[in-house]
Parts: C-alpha cells; sequence; structure tokens
C-alpha cells in the first residue's frame, strides 16, 4: 500500500511536472523547425523512444514520408506516460485506470500553448493501443481547438470511443479482436500464450511473454491502414 501511494505520487507531483517541461521544450523546438508535428504515443506503459518502438516505428516513418511528399517540414515529438521501473509502472496504473485525468490535461494544454504561439501548423497525435486511448482522452480535453487532429490505432475496446470528425479510429477493419472486443478470441489467446512462449524457447526464437500475448489482429502495419490514412490525411488534416 505504501508503495502504490508513494508511486501515484511520484507521478503525479515528479514525473509529471518533469516530462511536461522536457515535453513542452521539444514541441517549442519542433515549432521551429516544421509546420507539422506528429506526437508519438506508444503502447503500453509509453515509455519507449520512437526509434525502440518495432511495432510502431514503420508507421510511423511511413506517415511522416506521406505528409513530407505533401510539402510539409514534419517534426515526431514522444509523449511519455511513465518512467520503465516498479514505481513508474505501479503510478502509471492510476492514469489508465482512470482514463489518463492528469497526463490527458497536461498534454492537452501543451498543444493549446503550442498552437496560440503557432496557429499556422498542423498537430497530430498518433497513438497505438493503449497509446491510443490516452489520445482519446486528450483529444476530449481539445475540443473546439483548431489544427488538432489523431489517429487512434487499436485503442482497447474498454476505452471510451470519440466521435469527434478530427479523428481517425483504426480497428484492422474489424479484425483487431482487442479494439472490437471479441472476448472469445481474447480468452483462447490468453489461455494459448504460455505454450507459444514455451514453442518460440524451443524453437530458439525466444519471444517475450507480452509479444506471445498479443491479441489477433493487434499488430498493424502501413500497407494495411495506408488506405485509410492517407485519405484522412488529405480529405481532412491537410485539407485547408
Amino acid at each position: 500500500m505504501v508503495l502504490c501511494l508513494a508511486s501515484f505520487v511520484w507521478l503525479d507531483f515528479v514525473f509529471l511536472e518533469n516530462n511536461s517541461k522536457t515535453f513542452a521544450r521539444e514541441l517549442e523546438e519542433a515549432g521551429e523547425t516544421s509546420d507539422f508535428v506528429i506526437i508519438f504515443n506508444s503502447g503500453g506503459f509509453g515509455t519507449v523512444k520512437p526509434e525502440f518502438a518495432y511495432d510502431f516505428k514503420p508507421i510511423i516513418d511511413s506517415l511522416k514520408g506521406e505528409v513530407e511528399g505533401m510539402n510539409y517540414k514534419v517534426s515526431v515529438v514522444p509523449y511519455y506516460r511513465t518512467k520503465e521501473t516498479l514505481v513508474g509502472r505501479i503510478g502509471y496504473l492510476k492514469e489508465m485506470f482512470f482514463a489518463f485525468p492528469s497526463e490527458s490535461e497536461d498534454l492537452a494544454n501543451r498543444i493549446k500553448d503550442f498552437v496560440q504561439e503557432n496557429p499556422g501548423d498542423k498537430v497530430l497525435m498518433a497513438g497505438l493501443s493503449n497509446g491510443a486511448a490516452f489520445v482519446g482522452e486528450t483529444m476530449e480535453d481539445l475540443r473546439g481547438v483548431g489544427n488538432v487532429f489523431a489517429i487512434e490505432m487499436g485503442a482497447p475496446f474498454w476505452s471510451e470511443k470519440n466521435n469527434d470528425g478530427n479523428i481517425l479510429i483504426l480497428d484492422n477493419k474489424g479484425r483487431d479482436s482487442l479494439s472490437i472486443g471479441d472476448k472469445g478470441q481474447l480468452m483462447l489467446s490468453l489461455l494459448q500464450s504460455p505454450f507459444k512462449w514455451i514453442a518460440s524457447r524451443i524453437e530458439g526464437r525466444k519471444i517475450s511473454f507480452s509479444e506471445a500475448m498479443i491479441a489477433p489482429g493487434h499488430q498493424y502495419a502501413w500497407q494495411e491502414v495506408e488506405e485509410e490514412v492517407v485519405s484522412f490525411l488529405e480529405n481532412k488534416v491537410l485539407a485547408d
């Protein structure tokens, strides 16, 4: 109990303040060199740097290239949601279970400051899985703010869906069992995961247990989402 309370206090009063300052500085620097900013929100606990997010980086790279092909200067700025420590993970659970009340408000405020100082720039939040749920909550705090858009890939079914027209929600065309809430598929995947993990050891592949637990359809590839993303860019984000 003491560890939980200490972790919650650390996240709210230490991590959040320091992370907010760092993000605001990086966002300001991006505004000096770019007119289009992609805010990167990884899955899981939101601790992975973009260059190591092997499940999301290829999509972000392709997205960046697509926007650059439309004559925009693009920067990618990550927003981290905690630290990769025991205290960091425990502290983050409060945010995750209560729909990111502190962090979504913080990110929204930083974006509001940015668009006020850079009225001609576009901001596009992109989130994968738990990062997508976080993006959705942040967009709730940004209703009515111009030039801010979001792409949610694989937000878990229990997260609240935002019907804002500035958001593109992707679920692998209905194949993502975690996003659509296919409980039968999810339960089967959970039961199979220990055997997948053991089999990978025998075969010499040595996947992590979290990789063995990936829900069917929850892996995203650019070629699968390209059409929807490009249409969203052309008809919504860059329409004016």
